[in-house]
């Protein structure tokens, strides 16, 4: 029992050793990691084109025979330090004056799953959180309006200061029939 309570000399030193090599390896510098904020903001440099004030003109067909015309301006703007294109769009009716479409999109870029993300809501309550397919002058996305039913939207940049956006419906998949086409031009600084 005496050998039990006996102090060893190395004990001390071997605790020293111990704890000095667990500070110096959790004081060691980590493998740098991709830094995620970094990655979103070279993905989302494919959208830089769009910030800004646009405006034009289109048409909507709600039915056979029911095209209504309309007046369109989308304010676009970065946040977030280019993490998140914000886009703000109204439709104004032409035989009315009246708003007949208004819409607030959130686009991103999930590094996780290396896609980028729609998500838009508007004024009547629906909303969207889905895929888009960004391309350098295209941007695709859509949604299932039941689950037989597909709705996709394309933007293709024309020019400089120019986009071209038509929305097509699928009642099944296998054909798409054009319900929706404006063309918008960069605003004017004070337009």
């Amino acid at each position: 029992m005496h050998h039990i309570l006996r102090m060893n000399p190395t004990r001390p030193v071997l605790r020293i050793l111990l704890l000095s090599l667990g500070v110096a390896f959790l004081s060691a510098p980590l493998p740098a990691a991709e830094d995620p904020a970094a990655i979103q903001r070279e993905a989302m440099r494919k959208l830089d084109w769009l910030a800004g004030d646009w405006q034009g003109t289109g048409w909507i067909q709600m039915g056979p025979e029911e095209r209504h015309a309309f007046r369109q301006t989308e304010t676009i703007r970065w946040m977030l330090d280019g993490l998140v294109l914000i886009i703000e769009g109204e439709g104004v009716a032409e035989e009315t004056g009246q708003v007949v479409h208004s819409a607030l999109a959130f686009v991103s870029y999930d590094p996780q799953v290396g896609v980028h993300r729609w998500r838009a809501f508007t004024a009547d309550g629906r909303q969207t959180d889905t895929e888009a397919a960004i391309e350098e002058d295209r941007i695709t996305w859509g949604f299932p309006l039941s689950p037989t039913q597909r709705v996709r939207f394309t933007i293709v940049r024309t020019g400089d200061d120019r986009w071209h956006e038509i929305g097509e419906m699928s009642p099944g998949g296998d054909h798409w029939f054009k319900f929706f086409e404006m063309t918008l031009a960069r605003a004017e600084a004070g337009e």
